[in-house]
């Protein structure tokens, strides 16, 4: 039941929600050019979280994952980024919201 929770939230946020998510503004724009350039290359449910591979400026693509704790997104990431969400999680975001699939 979490992860259609959580699923259902992820879905209903707008793209200007997600960039308020973002904060930054070079965040924001990394992270659409990474959704527009489909660099999410798996994403799945995992229990109580979504997690993707999501491809970067590493040989390897960084594992992103996002759960919902008392209605507040909780997201992470295995890049080096530590000012906040980072793009990958952002192009995560933007990959999950409105599909309907």
């Amino acid at each position: 039941m979490a992860a259609a929770v959580l699923l259902s939230h992820l879905r209903r946020l707008t793209v200007p929600q997600i960039e308020e998510l973002l904060a930054r503004d070079h965040v924001v724009r990394r992270a659409q050019q990474y959704f527009n350039e489909g660099r999410v290359e798996q994403l799945w449910v995992d229990g109580d979280a979504v997690r993707a591979h999501v491809s970067g400026s590493s040989s390897t693509s960084y594992h992103g994952v996002v759960r919902l704790h008392q209605g507040q997104l909780e997201p992470e990431c295995s890049c080096p980024y530590t000012r906040g969400m980072c793009w990958h999680v952002g192009a995560m975001l933007l990959s999950i919201a409105g599909d309907e699939s």
